[in-house]
């Protein structure tokens, strides 16, 4: 499942079979909106409610490198991760760069390989 900043890609009657054995989820987030936070985050909470407990969250944080952008501890913050029960990690990044891409995708590889081994993991405290 791909959302960016509130936006889901329409897919209807076969979410379902997408949120079956779900691997992982990446959010977006676009670090310079700061107007729509709140309702980015309330509809992050939404769609990870109907899914599997504990899979792993990867959050881009989107134009970083724009002067107004948060910080990534001020997403962590209002999107009120640290009471998440799943891994999840926020990787800063540049879309149209493509910087910090391939990051996030390595550590939601190693979590997404960690859990289908059996690994525990706790909630993470992470921001890159």
């Amino acid at each position: 499942m791909i959302k960016n900043n509130g936006f889901v890609f329409q897919i209807g009657p076969l979410k379902r079979h997408f949120t079956n054995d779900l691997g992982g989820v990446i959010y977006f987030v676009d670090a310079n909106d700061r107007e729509r936070f709140e309702e980015s985050a309330e509809e992050m909470r939404h769609e990870l409610s109907l899914g599997e407990e504990g899979v792993p969250l990867l959050i881009f944080a989107n134009k970083m490198d724009l002067p107004g952008a948060v910080s990534s501890s001020e997403i962590m913050e209002k999107f009120d991760l640290r009471s998440m029960n799943r891994p999840w990690y926020i990787q800063s990044s540049c879309a149209t760069k493509g910087e910090g891409l391939h990051e996030g995708m390595d550590w939601l590889t190693k979590q997404v390989e960690m859990r289908r081994t059996g690994v525990t993991t706790s909630a993470s405290d992470s921001t890159q």
